[in-house]
């Protein structure tokens, strides 16, 4: 009968999950699927069955439950409020104008350097949101330590949007102003493009004219180290930015080239 044809076919259905086999009386089976009394119907080893008869492992036209769907992220909960940039113009015109020279003394030079790149450092790749410059807590513990200034290496010093962002996140931290950034890069470009490049090119412009001199790190998630040294290179995992361990290395590289 048509009625056992569609008890079978649920005991197969059934006998095919790997926790699923088939026991008890025909009442088990859904209203749908018996109109008259089988020998078997499907069920589950599972406590949810056992407890309530139904569960996750057997198909809906079995009388299993539908697989909860993943919870939507309310966009609110993960992306930040968009920031309202206001570029100072007149500010990064100065920071993207080369051959300009230096302002300030020592104490808006600091006591080194630091040439900074910003994802894969200060936030992981690919990260967005409210978690973009999670890791800028601990940047501020390397100034903290070091009185380093920071000079921007990173590809967000190409746009004025990208330089005044970076002067109010350091702002919101209790950091001072970048100090300035790299030049631009230009072509032929290296497999790096250019990233170590400019950060020579800035230090043969500057690099005598400030009092740290020798004293600077970079860090970036590009390996620098085979062109610039390994004393002067903090190279991050671009999956993970800054971490304690790195933030020590920093530190320790800082006040090693002081000795020099």
């Amino acid at each position: 009968s048509n009625s056992t044809l569609l008890a079978d076919a649920a005991m197969g259905v059934a006998g095919s999950l790997p926790c699923c086999g088939a026991r008890g009386s025909p009442s088990q089976l859904p209203p749908v699927l018996s109109s008259s009394p089988p020998s078997s119907g499907p069920s589950c080893s599972c406590s949810n069955f056992k407890e309530t008869g139904s569960c996750r492992h057997l198909p809906p036209s079995l009388g299993g439950t539908v697989r909860p769907a993943a919870p939507v992220a309310n966009e609110s909960e993960e992306e930040e409020v968009k920031r309202t940039v206001v570029v100072d113009q007149k500010k990064i015109a100065w920071y993207m104008r080369e051959g300009k020279a230096l302002d300030g003394g020592k104490e808006i030079q600091g006591r080194c350097g630091i040439f900074l790149d910003v994802d894969g450092v200060l936030h992981p790749l690919g990260t967005h949101g409210k978690e973009l410059f999670c890791k800028l807590p601990l940047l501020a513990r390397i100034v903290e330590a070091t009185g380093a200034s920071i000079i921007l290496s990173s590809s967000w010093r190409l746009d004025g949007e990208g330089i005044q962002e970076i002067n109010d996140r350091f702002r919101e931290a209790g950091l001072r102003e970048i100090l300035d950034v790299t030049p631009r890069p230009r072509a032929p470009l290296n497999d790096i493009g250019n990233r170590d490049v400019d950060i020579r090119n800035w230090q043969n412009a500057h690099l005598e004219h400030v009092a740290w001199r020798r004293q600077w790190v970079t860090l970036d998630d590009l390996d620098l180290s085979k062109s610039l040294g390994l004393a002067n290179t903090v190279t991050t995992d671009p999956d993970n930015g800054l971490t304690d361990a790195k933030v020590e290395e920093a530190i320790q590289k800082l006040k090693d080239l002081e000795k020099l």
